[in-house]
């Protein structure tokens, strides 16, 4: 997926469930270069909540055409405007309204989260979707705008001259009754299955070539409650996870191959 965005957004995606609290920018992009991470969503699959997370960074100046004429943007701050072609039911939401330059020529970092409840994700909801994101950024040009100016309120509404970034998929699948539809190509790691649990779950991943990977559980206090290393084989394999020792509540897993680590979370009844 190309990372432009007139080199101004990079998209992180980390899971938050509908209705929690806010999303924080993935790590292992924070300090990537501008772009839109990860370069696709995660699917959604029937009968499951969904959650994941768009994560924004930026340059601190790019340029833009502004009724056909370059101007050069030193860019202060950043919000997400609107994402539009989701199914019903699935919301997206930035975790502040703005994110602010902190010194004169720093790269802006932020997030939207992704998420939907379980009965929004029906087999109506089946499908593909578009999405687009439009993003405004709050900057001052070169001759113009000499004073700090949202882009938004450049040329003609609903979103002026904010950037529109239409690369994202996002795709409900029927079921997950296995990890059949999981890419093949990269390293995956699917939401658990059944979430909530509260007996075994289905933990669904797809690594490239054999090798260790690592699971970790952490209760929303930050403390580690779980920690097994798996030898598993190249394609696709499941942890099945015993949720029956685990008390109530939203907890958030990771599994590792050694370079990479993905970010999920599960509710336990």
């Amino acid at each position: 997926m190309t990372k432009k965005l007139l080199l101004l957004i990079a998209v992180s995606l980390t899971a938050l469930f509908a209705g929690a609290q806010v999303c924080e920018p993935d790590p292992n992009y924070i300090n990537a270069s501008p772009g839109i991470y990860p370069d696709s969503l995660p699917h959604a699959f029937e009968g499951q909540g969904y959650e994941t997370t768009i994560t924004i960074r930026t340059l601190c100046d790019t340029s833009v055409l502004f009724s056909g004429i370059p101007v050069a943007l030193t860019v202060q701050a950043l919000k997400i405007l609107d994402v539009v072609g989701q199914p019903n039911g699935f919301n997206f939401n930035p975790d502040v309204p703005v994110w602010t330059n902190p010194s004169p020529c720093t790269p802006i970092t932020g997030c939207v989260r992704v998420d939907a409840l379980e009965p929004a994700v029906t087999a109506a909801a089946i499908g593909v979707y578009p999405l687009t994101v439009y993003v405004d950024v709050l900057a001052v040009g070169n001759p113009l705008p000499s004073t700090p100016t949202w882009v938004s309120t450049l040329g003609s509404p609903p979103y002026g001259s904010a950037i529109a970034f239409s690369d994202y998929v996002l795709k409900v699948d029927g079921p997950l009754s296995t990890i059949e539809t999981a890419p093949t190509d990269r390293f995956w790691v699917g939401l658990n299955y059944p979430n909530p649990a509260n007996g075994l779950t289905n933990i669904g991943y797809n690594i490239t070539k054999p090798g260790k990977t690592e699971l970790k559980v952490y209760n929303m206090l930050g403390a580690l409650v779980y920690s097994n290393v798996y030898q598993a084989e190249a394609g696709k394999n499941i942890i099945a996870f015993d949720a029956s020792k685990f008390g109530a509540g939203l907890y958030v897993y990771t599994v590792s191959n050694g370079r990479e680590t993905i970010t999920r979370k599960m509710t336990i009844n």
